[in-house]
Order: C-alpha cells, then structure tokens, then sequence
C-alpha cells in the first residue's frame, strides 16, 4: 500500500469513527430517555435486558434513516481536516453547524423514541 492510500484508508476511517461515535451518542440519549419512561409505567426489567433488544433495533433503524445530513457534515469537515494534517484541528465535534445538526437529530431521536415506548412499553 502506497503513502496516497494509507492516507486516503486514515481519513476513511476518521469519517466512519466519527460516523459511528454520533450513532453511539444518539442511541444512548434515546434509549435512555426511553427507559425511563419504561421505569415510570412500572416496568422492571434492567435495561440490558435481552428483550429491549428489538426496541433498541427500532432506534437504531431511525437513526440511520435520518442522519444522512450530519454525515454530509462530518465528511465535510474531515476532508477540510485532512488538507490541514498534521496541523489538524478536531474541528467536528467544535463545528456550530455540526453542533446544530446533532442536537436537532438528537431531539428527533428523542421524541421517537419516547413514543415507540409509549406504545410498546407492555409488550417488552
């Protein structure tokens, strides 16, 4: 593998890490949102529980429906990184418009989330 690739392969990964960090932080905050709800219409099942694992599909699903924009937004900036490299800021998780993206996914993640427990919460 040749210089040109092996920097291409760091820069592919950089997108894909962020990528994946977004998805984790997204699931995370919904489902947690979600397990509450859970907890407060009596449910006592613990939350790694094998039968929230459909439930947790469904989140995961949702993201990946809806966060096709910030990765756009991510590709952008890891490639605006990459011209700077080695003098390379983290400049994605620093970014207002990146920042505005997520929280607006993460709000949608949320309101879903909440209301696939809502209606499902006695089936788990």
């Amino acid at each position: 593998m040749g210089f040109n690739e092996l920097f291409e392969a760091v820069w592919v990964r950089a997108v894909d890490d962020e990528i994946e960090l977004a998805r984790r932080r997204l699931m995370a905050k919904g489902f947690k949102v979600a397990y509450r709800i859970y907890q407060l219409k009596g449910g006592e099942l613990p939350p790694n529980d094998k039968r929230f694992i459909p439930f947790k599909k469904d989140i995961s699903d949702y993201i990946y429906l809806t966060i096709e924009d910030l990765v756009y937004r991510i590709k952008q900036l890891v490639f605006e990184e990459s011209k700077e490299w080695p003098y390379n800021k983290n400049t994605v998780q620093q970014d207002k418009e990146y920042q505005e993206l997520y929280k607006e996914l993460e709000i949608q993640v949320v309101e879903f989330s909440q209301e696939r427990m809502y209606n499902r919460w006695n089936k788990i």
